[in-house]
C-alpha cells in the first residue's frame, strides 16, 4: 500500500490520539444516555407538550445516529485490534512510541535494543495496518 505523506500523518495522529479518543468517546456516549440530550420543546409557555415521548428510545437513536461517536468507535476499535494482534515487542513499541510519547524513535529503538531501521519498520507497518482498516 501507497500511501501520501499527508494520509501517513494522518494515521499516525489517530493512533496518536487514541487515549484521547477514548476520554472523548465515554464523554460524549455520557451526554447523550445521561442528560446532555435536549429536546426541542415548541410548547413555550403552555402546559403539557401534547407529543408522546420515549426518552429511553430518544437517546438510543441519538447515540446510534451520532456519527462522531461512530467515528472514534471505529478509531478506537481498530487501534485495538492491530494493538493485540502484535507480538509483545511491538506493543511495546507502540505504547512507548505512539502513547507514551516519552522517546523519540532513536530512543524508543534504545530502550528496546532494536535498530533504528526496525522501529521504523514497525512504525510503518503499525500505520500501515490501521490504515488499511480505516479504509485509507
Amino acid at each position: 500500500m501507497n500511501m501520501i505523506s499527508l494520509q501517513r500523518r494522518n494515521v499516525e495522529y489517530e493512533i496518536k490520539s487514541y487515549k484521547a479518543y477514548k476520554l472523548e468517546y465515554d464523554q460524549i456516549k455520557q451526554d447523550i444516555l445521561y442528560g446532555a440530550l435536549r429536546f426541542d420543546d415548541e410548547n413555550v409557555g403552555g402546559g403539557k407538550s401534547n407529543l408522546p415521548t420515549k426518552p429511553t428510545e430518544d437517546r438510543v437513536i441519538a447515540v446510534s445516529l451520532s456519527s462522531k461517536l461512530q467515528r472514534l468507535d471505529k478509531i478506537i476499535r481498530v487501534v485495538e485490534m492491530i494493538y493485540m494482534s502484535l507480538d509483545s515487542e511491538k506493543q511495546a513499541f507502540m505504547r512507548m512510541f505512539f502513547w507514551e510519547r516519552k522517546f523519540t524513535i532513536d530512543g524508543v529503538a534504545s530502550e528496546l535494543h532494536i535498530s533504528r531501521r526496525t522501529a521504523f519498520r514497525w512504525k510503518k507497518e503499525i500505520i500501515n495496518s490501521v490504515a488499511v482498516h480505516l479504509g485509507y
